[in-house]
Order: C-alpha cells, then structure tokens, then sequence
C-alpha cells in the first residue's frame, strides 16, 4: 500500500542527501539461518538431554505446568496440594497468578528431580466451617467453627502430574507456534492502522490466534501461556539481532537503539503485562528515522553516514522470531523425552548408579550386548 511507498521514497530521499546507494531490507532465508544464540558445541535435539540455549522455554514451560496443576487442584477441591505445591522450594505466595518469568526456584530439571525425591508426608489442615450454612451470615451469635483434619502427600504423585501437564502444554505451543508468522504479519497490520486512522484491515482479517479456534480441549491458561511464549520468543529474537549488529560496524546505531529500547523490558521477575510483546514492538516502531554521522556512524570505520530506521529493527526481530520459533518446535517435540530422561536419571539415584555412568541404551559404559 501508500504507506510502504511513501516509506521507501523518504529513504531513497535520505540516500541521496548522504551519497550512499539505497537498498531495501532483505528477508532473511528462515530455514538456513545461523542463530547467533546457538553454541555448536551443544547437544543436539536426538539426545535425551536439552541444550542450554533452550533452559529459559523449558523452564517456562514447567512454571506454566505447575501453575495449572495448582489451578486444576483446588478446581478439584483440593486446596492442600495446590498450597504445598505454589510454596514447594518457597516460590512465593503469590505463584499461582504471576504472569511472567523467572518464577521458578531452581532450574527445571532440579526442580523435579527435587519433587520426585520427596517422600510422602502428612500434613495438618485447618479448615473453617461456616455453622450458619443456609441462614444469614450477618449473625453475631453463629461463629465459625474450626476443623482440623490429617492430609496425605504424595510429591512424586504430584511430579507426575506436573510432567503431564507439562507435556500437554508443549504439545499445545507446538501448534500455536505454527502461527507465528501470521502474527508477524498483525505487527504490520496493526501498524497500518495506527498510522492510516483506519480499521477496516483490521475487521476484516482474523486473528492469527484464538483458543476458540483450538481443536479438542486447551489447558486453563492457554491464552496467557501464548502470550508469555509469545514475550519470551521476543525476547529472544531482539537479543538474536543484537548480536547480529554487534558484529557489524555500519549497524552500530541499530545496535544502540535496540539495546536502548530491549532495556526497557520489565525483568524477569516482574509481572508482565498482557500483550507486552506486540506493545514493545509499537513502541520501538514509533520511534522516528535517524541519520547518523562521523564516528557515532560506524564506530570509527571511516565509511560514512549511516540511517537507523527502528521499522527495519522491527523487520529483523520479527524473521528472527518466525526463525526461533520453528527451532523451539522440535524441542518441544522432545520433551516427553526429556521428562523420560529425568526420571530415568531419578530412578538410577535411587539405585545408586551414576547417570553418567549410564548410555542412552540402558547399559553401563564398558558393558555390551551378547
């Protein structure tokens, strides 16, 4: 449309005033990308055991997976094991409703081996019973009456639950990560529209995501789940394109702007708001062209004026996002795999046997099938 032509004119405009050739953003080809936050030297996705670069998706991951068993077991009225399980480790009174990151105590894989390793214990539990059920509970004369009551727990019982939840959720992201590109091409619409003063794109397209259009039964928290997978795969893809541009002299004033603008992301610990993902990338798309020269241009390299245009930034964050989320499809394809590998490494403790000790065939490193 007019708005991508008016753009491109004012940049062959600035192109001319600063003698440099005029080139168009190229899309990145997404299958044959080198990641920047990828180590070669890591595992790769047919070992039962994960990369580092994928602890923070992981470690989402299970946060979501025990929030949900919390939900679904005072759903089922059983508050005790939703309070012992949101304050296992101490996490945090407030577990059960943080939306956002870096709730989790311990890394994910300690945090279940943890929770495997419990054993069963009994709990006392206070509850209130209300002596005026079916009366006015505006009586002075009817207090309520306390009971108190024995409670079994069985923490790896719950651990079970937690790494099927877990899964059903990796399964569900696996699907709703198909739909990133569509919601790549939103950011734009959206941007049309703000600048246009005009919805009429916007009503006549569909969202790229609903859980109304989710086949067979979602988790409780399916919308919310998206939407932080959605922050952290952002997040993500911004830190991807910084390393790109550190690289590059010519991209210094990219690289500033976007570690300007990435710094004003919440910290981890804080709760996000919903929509925070799309809300970023706006704001980074308000922000005006700049032009800039002598050395703050390329660090020094003496070749020029350079153009910082915050909508390429958006433009490469974005096919760095598309680029990830295709990657963490097969690691979340491996996760019942992964969850399989911790509880082999649990049982293997418990017979005394190292993990290490042991290959992926279940034979002890020197042994060999006859």
């Amino acid at each position: 449309p007019w708005l991508h032509k008016n753009h491109e004119i004012s940049m062959r405009v600035c192109s001319l005033l600063i003698n440099t050739p005029f080139m168009l953003p190229r899309r990145l080809p997404y299958q044959s990308s080198v990641l920047p936050w990828r180590l070669p030297c890591q595992p790769s996705m047919t070992s039962s055991v994960p990369r580092e670069s994928d602890d923070e998706l992981l470690s989402l991951l299970l946060q979501r997976a025990v929030q949900t068993v919390c939900f679904t077991a005072r759903q089922c009225r059983d508050p005790p094991t939703a309070q012992w399980l949101a304050r296992f480790l101490e996490p945090g009174d407030g577990f059960e409703q943080f939306h956002g990151f870096g709730a989790m105590p311990l890394p994910w894989r300690d945090y279940l081996l943890q929770l495997l390793d419990r054993p069963t214990q009994t709990i006392e539990v206070l509850s209130v019973l209300q002596r005026n059920r079916g009366v006015s509970r505006n009586n002075p004369y009817l207090q309520p009456k306390p009971m108190t009551y024995s409670y079994e727990l069985r923490p790896p019982e719950i651990a079970e639950r937690v790494m099927l939840t877990a899964r059903t959720i990796a399964s569900e992201w696996e699907n709703d990560l198909r739909v990133i590109d569509d919601e790549n091409d939103a950011v734009w619409r959206e941007r049309r529209a703000n600048v246009t003063g005009t919805d009429d794109e916007l009503r006549t397209t569909l969202p790229a995501f609903s859980v109304a259009w989710t086949s067979g039964s979602a988790s409780p928290y399916r919308r919310g789940n998206f939407d932080l997978l959605l922050c952290l795969l952002t997040r993500q893809a911004a830190v991807s394109a910084l390393h790109e541009y550190a690289a590059q002299p010519r991209k210094r004033g990219d690289f500033e702007l976007l570690r300007k603008h990435a710094a004003s992301l919440p910290p981890p610990v804080e709760e996000l708001q919903r929509g925070a993902s799309v809300a970023w990338l706006h704001a980074l798309l308000d922000m005006p062209i700049t032009l800039r020269t002598g050395a703050a241009a390329d660090a020094g390299a003496g070749e020029g004026p350079t153009l910082v245009d915050p909508r390429a930034i958006v433009d490469r964050v974005l096919e760095y996002r598309l680029s990830i989320a295709q990657d963490w499809i097969g690691v979340l394809g491996k996760v019942p795999d992964y969850l399989l590998g911790i509880k082999r490494e649990h049982l293997l403790d418990r017979m005394g046997v190292a993990f290490d000790s042991v290959d992926e065939g279940g034979m002890e490193n020197g042994e060999s099938c006859t």
